[in-house]
């Protein structure tokens, strides 16, 4: 009786204590999850580390690029609580560079690695960013870019990892793990490249999406209202139709440049060369390259051919098209209504512009080429869309001058916008790790219940 009467009377501070004392019971459950499924993924990684001290191979390299100031300064801490043990314990031979400063990430790739085995990406987005655009700049690309590529997602935005990678794992110790583990058992995927280009001929290559406009614009602006805290991410678009609504954020009477998407045909592939034989070929068979498929018969006049069209847009989305091998453009028309902007907005936080395309109808011919680009408005019944979307190989845009001040997005990173600006695709440019399946379920939120091996 006294304790209740004691809480009655003080209930304030009761109150408050229960909730300090719930706060503190979830932290040491999740603490203790994550310790149990960490000792898993050792467990894990230490019979690939035993299989490879009974070989006579070598150990794989791996290079690192860790950029310890990704998760708001948390990277370096996540990479030696959550990645070194699996590489260490896996038996694998470690080369840990870790960056200082912007754009040092590049520099590594193009002029400190020399031979790998794998490459391990330890942070978000812009680190996977700086580490492509270092490959594609090596006197080396062709036989360097065909090194496999492992992201481990230490950043804040970890879209590449999220679209090929178990999109349904919110454990941020699982999806580490998980990831880092796939560069030893994992399978290799093909994934395109994009080579964004400026008007001084400077090329950033992404893996994810461009994307520039009004969107973009209160994205950008979205770190400037962090004292909304969790608010912030929805106010950015509110504050964007109330105070920057103006005329001259839209694109209009913008002239594109593109070429159409082709499967392949004797103008882009490589064909067969015609063996020369000499007298000692009688007793050694002459060498000569082994393409996967002969394009000599295959013909597409749309090939490489250049065409223009005239757009209005406020906003443009680009990503690659992993299926088709090409370039998707959704273009938000300028006639969009300030509710609809926002309302469009707040389904991006939650949903990746990638998720939400619905790819263009492309005309085909008997060869199974694409002859042309389909542009085409939404016509959905439960949704008045006027977006228009585009399906291309390449697109040049020449953008208006008065454009000095404002700024586009590649792989959530912010770069000053150019023009005239050049978007191509490059197809199957890169092979990435992905995880064939979870090594370890995740329990669910009970009070210190450990985790189980998934059943095979």
């Amino acid at each position: 009786m006294n304790i209740i009467r004691t809480v009655r009377n003080n209930w304030k501070k009761s109150l408050f204590a229960t909730a300090i004392g719930a706060w503190g019971l979830k932290y040491a459950d999740q603490r203790w999850r994550d310790w149990n499924l960490m000792k898993m993924y050792c467990t894990e990684a230490k019979k690939y580390g035993d299989l490879m001290l009974k070989s006579t191979n070598r150990p794989k390299r791996v290079v690192v690029i860790l950029n310890p100031a990704a998760n708001k300064g948390k990277g370096r801490a996540l990479y030696e609580r959550n990645v070194a043990p699996i590489l260490n314990l896996a038996g694998m031979e470690v080369a840990l560079h870790v960056t200082q400063s912007e754009g040092q990430a590049k520099r590594i790739m193009m002029e400190t690695v020399e031979k790998a085995d794998a490459i391990i990406v330890a942070g978000g987005d812009g680190t996977l960013s700086e580490v492509v655009t270092g490959i594609m700049k090596r006197a080396d690309e062709p036989t360097f870019s065909s090194i496999p590529i492992c992201i481990v997602p230490l950043g804040q935005t970890n879209t590449l990892a999220r679209t090929l990678y178990l999109p349904s794992v919110h454990n941020t110790v699982q999806f580490i793990a998980e990831m880092t583990l796939s560069s030893v058992s994992g399978g290799l995927k093909h994934v395109d490249a994009l080579n964004v280009k400026g008007g001084d001929d400077k090329s950033v290559y992404a893996v994810s999406n461009v994307s520039l406009g009004l969107f973009s614009d209160s994205e950008i602006r979205k770190k400037r209202n962090w004292y909304f805290g969790p608010l912030k991410d929805r106010l950015c678009y509110v504050i964007t139709a109330v105070r920057h609504w103006k005329n001259e954020l839209k694109f209009s009477n913008i002239i594109f440049h593109y070429t159409v998407p082709c499967q392949g045909c004797n103008r882009c592939k490589e064909l067969p060369k015609k063996i020369e034989y000499r007298w000692w070929n009688i007793f050694i068979r002459p060498q000569h390259k082994v393409l996967e498929k002969d394009y000599t018969d295959v013909v597409n006049e749309q090939c490489g051919v250049v065409k223009d069209t005239n757009v209005n847009f406020c906003h443009l989305d680009a990503f690659a098209n992993r299926k088709a091998n090409s370039l998707d453009v959704k273009l938000t028309s300028n006639d969009i209504t300030k509710s609809d902007f926002i309302k469009k907005g707040w389904k991006r936080i939650s949903k990746n512009p990638e998720d939400t395309n619905d790819t263009a109808t492309i005309s085909n011919n008997d060869d199974g080429n694409r002859n042309d680009i389909y542009l085409k408005k939404d016509g959905n019944d439960t949704d008045d869309d006027k977006d228009i979307h585009l399906n291309v190989a390449s697109l040049t845009m020449n953008l208006p001058n008065d454009i000095a001040d404002r700024k586009f997005i590649i792989d959530s990173e912010q770069f000053e916008l150019m023009t005239p600006l050049t978007l191509q695709i490059l197809p199957n440019k890169f092979k990435f790790y992905y995880a064939r399946g979870n090594h370890v379920i995740a329990p669910e939120s009970k009070i210190f219940k450990m985790p189980k091996f998934r059943n095979a």
